[in-house]
């Protein structure tokens, strides 16, 4: 089989070769290295150096592309480069055009869809294996051993051994998982997903699965025996939360809350939810939600499955196929380019980056430590590089401290981090992604990057209009590119609300765009067939929350606004009707729903090399103030300069008592104006800072977080 592959892989090359065949001039031997440059750019290089026309085709001219070579043919280059990504050569005119094949494109597409699928294949494949083991268990034998642990978990409490406890509470909550009747219900219903369902659930962040479901939601099949064991669990756990309330209200002498008990036949509809978590992969489980509701519509009942100790423990383990040993394995590597530079040396890489018309990749760095490696080894290396793959860009690449110094242990290192596989064939080492059709489709276009960056720089902060150009441009999977979160100094909330309005506002005409700034309600009619789509995709993720109205933080100024907006709105919390969006409005927004604004603009605070802060939310900032290292202070947010922050308050009324809001904040700082120290600002700005702080630190100690 392994001398298949590689006859197939010699002829090719050799194919791809032999377009070449008989142009003397690209017999010329070349040394061309590459560091994360784009791969139009590397054949301009090779085209200048040869004096041939060479073109290459637009969607892959911007392809990244780490090459070090020396003193081979341009024809083995140009062939070794369209062989290693699937590409192919083609004469045109007196010179070659590079393109991507019909085959070649049809198979990425292929590749892309079955590697977005693959966690959650996996995901359900744990489910089906834990299902299994729920199925072989003796509940009454578990049982007992429940009720031994609680006991003996109480004893450790009080005796205060706390290493001890945690030991006895891991096993209590194993075998509680598999008596878990919730567990059993919502991961049959998710090992039940279809691909189609599957892709929705990604590209839309969530699914909605019911027993009597609505047209916007998905039918729930073949679970009765589970829902009865589910909805008996949660009576019997009801009951046992309000006897245990009466008690302790009369205890209190406090007036008796009352908790609503139901029965079965009291459940007219059972609801799951499926969330797709932000960065699902090999050890994320998506989280769902269950909800019995009754006849009205009213919610009887509503409790979260978080199942990743599930998934940890029965995920199918992907064993990693042994690389077979070559040369490279012996060959010893001292070079003092691969070891740990100082804080300032990264400081350096950064202020690099963060310059107006500087094209230097951000990935660059690790680039350059594999061409280095390749230098030392003198051998020749190709590799794709994407942003997918770990935070490559500032944690690793030119800083790798290897532990090993030979250059193929050095290889196994790097591409342990970053997501790849390499190979040694003849002269060449070719490095490419394991998931590199996925990782294409996630890495955002140069273009784009440097674009948005400069823009940045020239304005001191991006403003409302520039962030919605971005997010047109971006999709959802490149949103979540770390790259794009340091060019722009802002969080890009793939797959949430915020990149989807984002996308609507870029949408609105400039008239549009001004009445709402000027404070008027833009009925859902009038917006344009592309605004109504996001309007639709903001709302649906809007009903992801517990209440349609959810806004959590410590910005008093945001908490106000916000019950301002429920007020108006009619919106109140303690009723327990339905909201979900996919039940109340299967068809989508109505005509008459709304669109309003409302602008905050305060006075805050950009960093350096990182995000901005208003006067409201300090913790991070005021966590380095305080931090003694100087090499650490000087390359993180010590650095700052004042800035202006606009919070924008978008409200999205599908009727009377159904409204949900999404906050976007952006700032804008003096370009011209110094970083300075934290330390150097005026006495009251800091004053304001250390009391906002304290605020911070007493809300996170009310919601439990410590």
């Amino acid at each position: 089989m392994r001398l298949a592959v590689l006859s197939l892989a010699l002829f090719l090359f050799t194919v791809s070769q032999a377009q070449f065949q008989g142009d003397s001039r690209l017999e010329k031997p070349l040394d061309v290295r590459a560091e994360a440059e784009q791969l139009g750019t590397v054949i301009e290089r090779i085209s200048n150096d040869v004096n041939v026309k060479l073109y290459v085709e637009g969607s892959l001219r911007g392809d990244l592309v780490i090459l070090y070579v020396k003193q081979r043919p341009a024809s083995e280059i140009l062939s070794t480069i369209a062989e290693h990504f699937g590409w192919k050569w083609e004469k045109e005119g007196d010179g070659y055009r590079l393109f991507q094949p019909t085959e070649s494109r049809a198979k990425e597409q292929r590749l892309l869809k079955e590697q977005i699928l693959e966690p959650y294949k996996l995901a359900q494949q744990a489910a089906k294996k834990y299902l299994e083991q729920v199925a072989k268990a003796d509940k009454e034998k578990l049982e007992n051993e429940l009720k031994l642990l609680d006991e003996r978990m109480q004893t450790l409490r009080n005796e205060g051994d706390r290493n001890a406890y945690l030991s006895v509470w891991h096993e209590y909550e194993r075998i509680y998982q598999l008596l878990y009747p919730l567990n059993h219900l919502t991961l049959k219903a998710f090992s039940s997903l279809s691909e189609q369902q599957l892709l929705e659930l990604d590209s839309r962040s969530r699914i909605v699965l019911a027993l009597r479901p609505s047209p916007a939601q998905h039918p729930l099949r073949d679970v009765q025996k589970e829902i009865e064991a589910a909805v008996q669990h949660l009576i019997e756990w009801r009951e046992g939360i309000r006897k245990l309330l009466k008690e302790r209200m009369q205890e209190l002498r406090l007036q008796e809350r009352s908790v609503r008990s139901y029965s079965q036949k009291d459940v007219a509809n059972i609801r799951i939810e499926i969330f797709r978590e932000r960065e699902m992969n090999e050890e994320r489980f998506p989280y769902m939600r269950i909800t019995l509701l009754d006849s009205e519509g009213y919610i009887l009942h509503r409790a979260n499955a978080y199942l990743n100790e599930v998934f940890l423990k029965y995920a199918p383990s992907i064993e990693a196929k042994a690389r077979e040993k070559n040369r490279l394995d012996e060959l010893r590597i001292e070079s003092e380019d691969l070891r740990h530079p100082s804080e300032r040396d990264k400081l350096e890489i950064r202020k690099e980056f963060f310059t107006i018309g500087n094209k230097r990749d951000p990935l660059a760095p690790w680039a350059h430590t594999f061409c280095e490696i390749a230098a030392a080894a003198r051998i020749n290396l190709i590799g794709d590089l994407y942003d997918l793959g770990g935070d490559l860009a500032w944690d690793t690449g030119y800083w790798f401290k290897p532990t090993k110094n030979n250059a193929g242990m050095m290889l196994d290192e790097l591409t342990s981090i970053s997501g790849q596989t390499w190979r040694l064939e003849g002269e060449w080492v070719k490095l490419r992604h394991k998931k590199w059709a996925l990782a294409r489709f996630s890495t955002v276009p140069r273009n784009i990057l440097f674009a948005s960056r400069d823009t940045m720089l020239t304005k001191g902060g991006l403003a409302l209009d520039d962030l919605a150009a971005i997010a047109a441009q971006l999709n959802d999977r490149q949103a979540e590119s770390k790259v794009i979160r340091y060019a722009t100094k802002w969080h890009w909330p793939s797959g949430e609300q915020a990149l989807y309005v984002l996308r609507l506002w870029n949408s609105l005409n400039n008239i549009s765009r001004k009445a709402l700034l000027g404070g008027e309600v833009i009925a859902f009619a009038q917006l344009p067939p592309q605004a109504r789509r996001y309007y639709s995709e903001v709302v649906f993720r809007l009903g992801a929350f517990d209440f349609f109205f959810f806004i959590d933080s410590p910005d008093p100024e945001v908490v106000e606004e916000m019950q301002f907006q429920k007020e108006r709105w009619g919106y109140d919390e303690t009723q327990a009707e339905d909201r979900e969006i996919t039940q109340r409005f299967p068809q989508g927004p109505l005509f008459d729903s709304t669109l309003d604004l409302k602008v905050i603009v305060r006075e805050g605070l950009t960093e350096l090399y990182g995000g901005t802060s208003s006067l409201g939310n300090f913790s991070s900032f005021l966590a380095q103030f305080e931090e003694e290292s100087q090499e650490y202070n000087l390359i993180r947010s010590e650095m700052v300069r004042p800035a202006v922050i606009n919070k924008y308050f978008f409200t999205f009324q599908l009727q009377p008592g159904f409204a949900g809001g999404v906050v976007i904040d952006t700032s804008l700082s003096d370009p011209k104006a110094p970083f300075v120290k934290l330390s150097s600002l005026p006495e009251e700005t800091i004053k304001k800072i250390k009391e906002m702080e304290a605020k911070y630190r007493k809300w996170r100690k009310e919601k439990g977080w410590g």
